[in-house]
């Protein structure tokens, strides 16, 4: 069996000990596997939850989170936050490569690491999330001290190698706000060990497709030297770029060398790393962030000048079949049988090999507790394989079965019964369609159809009356319907088998998966059994019509479902730049966030680059995130209410709307601190929920307006809405955001068809008001004399202004700018002062209050600034901080 079992003796007084009754939920223990449970057997990349094997050492801590569950804006109360270690059995090692870690399906690590860049025993780090070692699985990897320890709660005291088991311990996950463990998957890969050697002429590995990334970094330095081996990031062969962009060429991927005194050519790259040189010692001391990029083999002969240019891959990379069978019957145990060679045709497997890698198909494949038969079978039956025992020389072969090269003749005269017997395969056919699933790499390994009709034609689709079979040794579309189709012909033949046919001596070099013609049959046949009879000579054959001898379906690989095949890279449908209000953060600075609408599912990944003039671009980040929206049908007017039930409606555009939608209605708390943002021009909205209309026509509902420091606007048919989480937006920061300049930001995006290029991309441009940098302008501008509320004075008088000042920690009682639901009892002490002025025509006059909140002015004060009593006026105060002033408050009054 290919069982690796969880529950070794020295574990199992814990692992079977009663639970206590009388605990509470946060002493509760994390449930764990039992006894027995297998761990899985993997051969090239897939998705795997973990098995849970301890847990332990949990500790509760007070942090602040950004509003009450972890708001973008808000305040930040503290809250109880679970951490604990666990230690997550992935597979039967050595696995090779980590690629990415999900946390209830997002993102929060991503590699790949390998063997050769972390050992077993190296420590990750994954920021707020944690931190975990990774054990590959090798027999003699390193001891895992952290379970051995005493100090363990509680206590294992066993320290291991656990030979032959991949897993992550983690030291300390971050759990949130409840003690139980979130959905964790790993992204893992595990390559064939011995297969090269067995089957010399292909390789055990398909490289995935890739294009050429339009962004080339230019080289700053190299180090010509040996391959990097872990510990040599000196001397190691490397090229050396600015900035940190190790997520531009993580290893295992490949970069494009060109205009070095070394012929342009491809390396792939090892490992990259950042780090800090210093440029001056100061004082003070001044440095800068570079990027180490090792490659495959070192570096020699290579000089500084030039670029390396980063792939895109496809991911529809995967390993040769005949080298996944290899690793089955040959390998070491216990992931292989460790079968001797001897009784074996390894030519005709090389052979397959050869043949797989024409038909470039690219397998992976799993076994959760199934014994080898089962899953040697799968991956033979998905690959149209039989393993017969060759009739001359004894040895077990592997024949593919395809249209054939060579039809044998079964003469009349070697026949001795001429009419077989025929019996029925498949009985009653109760589908004419069959709809295949796979685990897709390309949508989250779920499982996708690709669907066969009775023609032959595969497509996508669903087909209630279908009958569904499972492939399981691919998560790779292409591979994927090439092996629907080779199914499909036989399953959908009804065919019938000719049984207990005698032929003669010719027949004994028959053997399964050979094709041969009979008498008074009018179809091709495969022999699927060969007998021979040492008494009488004779050898008995059964076959079935090949359903290869009929006409060849004109099939061809439709696009998948994830949008259409390789998409090409398009231009964002809508990009919003979004200053960002100093209620998330006072002490962040000025920042903004760009929120954005993809064109489709495969455009992964957008870069930011900002500018000052729109000619020299600088790329500031990038970011695998999205948003959604679309474009607003209502109209919204400047003086409409600031809670809205029935919100406008908006034609929702791109493919992400579920990204909100499947998180409403809110909570009050949720509604009321912001957890779903809606951005309109420049004001931010709070909606509660979203309500279908018609087709792609939603409804807001629910909706506060005018947010922290925004303000209402009017908002014109057409205009871009912009919904995200407040979690799920990347906030940017550089040294080209000022106040009171303008900017321009240009998103180039990467797809799996493409990539669209900097020069192609669409600038967008803002005037930046300067917030987190400028004070908040004031609030609520009215007078209180001579008519409370009313903006006018008496001829021959004057009047007297009031306003609120305005800061993160304002009263938040639900109206103005402050989110709802949290009420701070006092106002906050005014930073800076204020000024104010009246303004006539081209005429203005200034007032200097200080800190106070009010202003009187006389009618004195308007003869002798304007030269004659106005009959009206704009009122406007300004908060003056740190040598910058706030945008003004303003106010229209008339004299009556």
């Amino acid at each position: 069996m290919m069982v690796v079992a969880v529950g070794l003796a020295a574990l199992a007084g814990y692992l079977l000990q009663k639970k206590q009754k009388s605990l509470t939920q946060a002493d509760a223990p994390t449930t764990i596997a039992t006894r027995g449970t297998p761990i899985p057997v993997l051969l090239g990349l897939r998705r795997i939850g973990p098995v849970f094997g301890w847990a332990g050492d949990r500790v509760i801590r007070q942090e602040k989170v950004s509003g009450a569950k972890g708001g973008l804006f808000g305040p930040t109360p503290k809250q109880d936050v679970y951490y604990e270690a666990g230690w997550h059995q992935l597979c039967v090692g050595p696995a090779w490569a980590l690629h990415l870690i999900r946390q209830h399906g997002k993102v929060i690590w991503k590699g790949p690491i390998t063997r050769d860049t972390h050992p077993s025993g190296s420590l990750i780090d994954v920021g707020t999330e944690g931190k975990f070692r990774i054990f590959w699985g090798e027999r003699t990897q390193a001891l895992n001290t952290f379970l051995g320890s005493a100090s363990r709660n509680p206590v294992v005291g066993i320290t291991s190698r656990w030979p032959y088991l991949c897993s992550v311990m983690w030291e300390e996950k971050r759990l949130g706000n409840s003690p139980s463990w979130p959905l964790l998957t790993y992204d893992l890969e595990v390559k064939p060990e011995s297969s090269e050697a067995l089957l010399p002429s292909t390789p055990a590995y398909f490289p995935p497709a890739l294009t050429l990334s339009l962004t080339p970094y230019d080289i700053d330095s190299v180090v010509n030297g040996a391959e990097w081996n872990g510990s040599n990031n000196t001397i190691a062969g490397q090229f050396i770029v600015e900035g940190d962009q190790t997520q531009f060429f993580p290893g295992t991927s490949w970069i494009r060398l060109t205009g070095n005194t070394l012929a342009d050519q491809d390396f792939q790259v090892k490992f990259s790393v950042a780090f800090q040189n210093q440029v001056s010692a100061g004082p003070p001391a001044v440095f800068e962030t570079l990027t180490r990029v090792f490659v495959e083999g070192g570096l020699a002969g290579a000089d500084a000048n030039g670029t390396i240019t980063p792939y895109i891959s496809v991911e529809d990379d995967g390993y040769n079949g005949a080298h996944l069978i290899a690793e089955l019957i040959f390998g070491v145990r216990p992931v292989g049988l460790e079968r001797p060679t001897n009784d074996w045709d390894l030519t005709s497997l090389d052979e397959l090999g050869e043949l797989l890698e024409d038909e470039d198909l690219r397998c992976s494949i799993i076994s959760r507790g199934q014994s080898v038969r089962d899953t040697l079978g799968q991956l033979l039956q998905d690959l149209g394989v039989f393993m017969p025992c060759d009739p001359i020389t004894g040895l077990i072969k592997f024949t593919a079965i395809r249209p054939p090269l060579v039809v044998r003749t079964i003469d009349e005269d070697n026949l001795d019964h001429p009419a077989p017997e025929i019996l029925n395969m498949v009985g009653e056919t109760h589908a004419d369609r069959l709809v295949f699933t796979f685990p897709d790499r390309l949508n989250a390994f779920n499982d996708m159809p690709v669907q066969i009709d009775d023609d032959g034609n595969a497509s996508y689709g669903e087909n209630h009356s279908a009958e569904e079979v499972s492939i399981a040794s691919t998560c790779n579309y292409g591979t994927a319907s090439k092996i629907a189709e080779r199914r499909s012909q036989e399953m959908l033949t009804h065919a019938s088998t000719l049984t207990d046919l005698l032929s003669g001596r010719d027949a004994r070099s028959l053997s399964p998966g050979d094709v041969v013609t009979v008498p008074e049959f009018v179809e091709q046949c495969r022999v699927i059994e060969s007998t021979p009879r040492a008494m009488s000579g004779q050898v008995g054959l059964n076959l079935i019509p090949d359903y290869y001898g009929a006409i060849a379906s004109a099939f061809q690989p439709p696009p998948p479902n994830t949008g259409g095949g390789l998409l090409p890279a398009e231009l964002d449908l809508a990009v919003e730049i979004v200053e960002l209000p100093e209620h998330f953060d006072p002490n962040l600075g000025q920042a903004i966030i760009v929120p954005r609408i993809r064109a489709h599912a495969q455009v992964s990944r957008a870069m930011f680059y900002l500018s000052r003039d729109n000619i020299s671009y600088t790329q500031i980040d990038s970011t695998t995130q999205h948003q959604t929206g679309g474009d607003l049908v209502d109209a919204l007017a400047a003086d409409g209410p600031m809670y809205v039930n029935q919100g406008p409606q908006i034609d929702v555009l791109g493919p992400d709307f579920d990204l909100v939608n499947s998180i409403m209605p809110l909570s009050d708390a949720d509604w009321r601190l912001g957890r779903v943002i809606c951005i309109i021009g420049n004001e931010i909205l709070f909606p509660r929920d979203v309500q279908l209309i018609i087709g792609t026509t939603y409804r807001l509902i629910d909706v506060f307006r005018a947010r922290f420091d925004t303000d209402r606007s009017s908002h014109l048919v057409g205009a871009d809405v912009l919904l995200f989480e407040n979690t799920a937006i990347l906030v940017l920061q550089d040294v080209l955001l000022q106040p009171d300049v303008d900017l321009y930001v240009k998103v180039p995006i990467q797809a799996s068809g493409g990539s669209i290029s900097l020069a192609a991309a669409t600038p967008h441009s803002t005037r930046l008001e300067g917030k987190g940098a400028r004070p908040i302008k004031p609030r609520n501008l009215y007078l209180t004399l001579p008519f409370p509320m009313v903006p006018a004075w008496v001829a021959g008088g004057g009047f007297t202004l009031r306003w609120h000042y305005a800061s993160t920690a304002s009263p938040k009682t639900g109206a103005g700018q402050q989110p709802a639901g949290t009420v701070i009892p006092s106002p906050s002490a005014v930073q800076g002062d204020f000024r104010v002025e009246l303004q006539n025509g081209a005429t203005i006059i200034e007032f200097f209050p200080g800190t106070v909140t009010t202003q009187a002015i006389t009618n004195g004060n308007l003869v002798a600034g304007f030269g004659s009593e106005p009959s009206s006026l704009t009122a406007r105060v300004f908060n003056r901080d740190g040598g910058l002033e706030s945008l003004p408050r303003e106010l229209s009054l008339i004299r009556i």
